[in-house]
């Protein structure tokens, strides 16, 4: 069915979208690597994301077949992103360091027909592959046999470039981008889809606006795919700037010598980003920016304040919340508005507090409650309608598991996150998926992982173990277990505490406020 754009909330899809701007961009530069000081045209990155587009299409992916890009971020990442987009293809970005355990559970829900990963994680996505005993194409970024070279190589089609036309189809039904979001209480995390008139309604936020005095700045992309700002600074960065993004481990040094060096006008990065920034002995000359666009976790008055001394007077910090079930921002806060709030509701959405206790709307100022929120959401969970109907209320709100509460003037407060779920860095880390690993071990009768702060990472990692009888599992044991079988953003960064016992609710659940307590003060190894 070819859709009736007439009826959507921009006259095309996103494929349409990036290919017009591309060409009307054509001889400026899209995109440079920060590792390697490679660069390239927007001629270059179009011409590349259609011949891939073709090779799809020779392959025999049609619109609503699914792909998985596993990449850091060098010039070939985005690469099958735009193909994908271009061909109605929806797009899941993964963590790269995703081992096999974990790549299955994305696979079990994605279902992909093409997987790209970097060439070291090959044997990690073969074995995936092979025990679900699907037939998932992988090709990778570097190597020779599977890599993306040789795969544009081998289904390359006669079709000039000039004749090809983006797909056409159903927006209602074909999903854009598949995004990896909190986990379930299973403990997995879980996939967001999200349509293309949807997205188009988003853009606002995450779109760098042109410089005033029409030169073309760079703009800091510090997101792989597998976050939705990386979906959309993939997007919407080179419609007015440079794209610079790096290849190599995204350490605050080399984030400050890249700022140094490619003096960008913007970027969007986390709270846990900006403060080793702002606390390193090296210097970051910040004067460059024009607006810096912040989120993801709690972002703390004096981390602000100490920010805003640090940039020109005349730049811009946008401070928002959002989720990627709604697909952007919900909440936006304007310079004029209270500096620890999050500030007002976007005009598109509708909101109340509700009790996590009686599940009533909390109607006073300045008392917290949980944030749900109605308007532009995702279509669903993918492949998970028993969570996806769990998530919204019968009268279509969606149940964001963020506490906030309203101050008698409007503006919203971020308090805290409802459910458990950690932060490190950039990287959500659900308890229960490192639990399920560590129990694997024969000399650990319970364990509850909890976090403990730390002023740059966010959480830090504590396994909270319970040794069975007669056992004498050591701290190094759990942590070796915990590391050859997740990925790093999960290891125990924070250590080990033994103890006889978890402490419970009066209904026998874990008390895992307890356990946070305790890991605070407790002896970690």
């Amino acid at each position: 069915m070819v859709v009736d754009w007439k009826r959507r909330c921009d006259s095309n899809h996103l494929g349409h979208f990036l290919v017009d701007y591309m060409r009307r961009r054509a001889n400026e530069i899209c995109q440079i690597d920060a590792a390697t000081g490679q660069e390239e045209t927007c001629a270059s990155v179009l011409s590349r994301s259609i011949r891939l587009a073709q090779c799809f299409r020779k392959l025999g992916l049609v619109p609503g077949d699914t792909i998985v890009i596993g990449g850091k971020n060098h010039l070939d990442v985005h690469i099958p992103y735009y193909a994908g987009m271009i061909n109605g293809l929806p797009v899941a970005g993964l963590d790269p360091a995703l081992r096999c355990n974990e790549l299955k559970h994305f696979f079990n829900l994605i279902k992909p027909k093409i997987a790209f990963c970097e060439y070291p994680m090959l044997d990690e996505y073969k074995n995936a592959i092979q025990e679900l005993n699907v037939s998932t194409k992988i090709v990778t970024f570097g190597g020779d046999e599977d890599s993306l070279a040789k795969f544009m190589d081998t289904h390359q089609v006669p079709q000039r470039e000039d004749e090809f036309q983006v797909a056409t189809f159903n927006t209602d039904e074909v999903y854009c981008w598949l995004v990896s979001t909190s986990g379930s209480t299973g403990g997995h995390p879980k996939i967001v889809a999200l349509t293309h008139p949807h997205l188009f309604q988003m853009l606002e936020f995450y779109i760098y606006k042109e410089p005033k005095n029409g030169e073309r700045k760079t703009a800091l992309n510090l997101s792989t795919l597998l976050w939705i700002s990386g979906c959309f600074n993939a997007l919407l960065m080179p419609i007015n700037h440079i794209k610079v993004q790096s290849s190599a481990p995204v350490t605050t040094e080399h984030i400050i010598d890249t700022i140094n060096k490619y003096k960008p006008g913007g970027t969007l990065c986390t709270p846990t980003a900006l403060a080793p920034i702002l606390h390193h002995e090296k210097h970051c000359d910040l004067t460059c920016f024009d607006v810096i666009k912040t989120g993801g976790s709690k972002v703390h008055k004096e981390l602000l304040e100490s920010l805003k001394a640090r940039i020109r007077p005349d730049a811009v910090i946008r401070q928002g919340y959002g989720m990627s079930e709604t697909g952007g921002l919900v909440l936006e806060q304007r310079p004029e508005d209270p500096i620890a709030s999050v500030g007002t509701l976007d005009p598109k959405y509708e909101a109340k507090i509700i009790s996590p206790e009686t599940g009533k709307e909390i109607l006073e100022p300045n008392v917290t409650g949980e944030l749900f929120v109605r308007g532009p959401t995702m279509a669903c969970y993918y492949n998970d309608p028993e969570e996806t109907k769990n998530v919204f209320t019968q009268d279509g709100y969606l149940k964001t598991g963020d506490l906030f509460y309203k101050d008698e003037h409007g503006y919203y407060y971020f308090v805290d996150r409802l459910k458990m779920i950690l932060k490190y860095k950039n990287y959500q880390v659900i308890p229960p998926e490192v639990e399920e690993v560590i129990l694997k071990h024969p000399g650990v009768a319970d364990v509850c992982v909890t976090g403990v702060p730390h002023p740059d990472d966010g959480d830090h990692i504590v396994a909270c173990v319970v040794r069975r009888p007669s056992h004498h599992v050591t701290a190094d044991d759990i942590k070796d277990l915990v590391a050859t079988q997740l990925s790093a953003s999960k290891h125990l960064h924070g250590g080990v505490v033994f103890l006889d016992a978890l402490p419970t609710t009066v209904s026998g659940k874990v008390a895992r406020i307890q356990v946070k307590k305790l890991a605070l003060t407790a002896h970690r190894e």
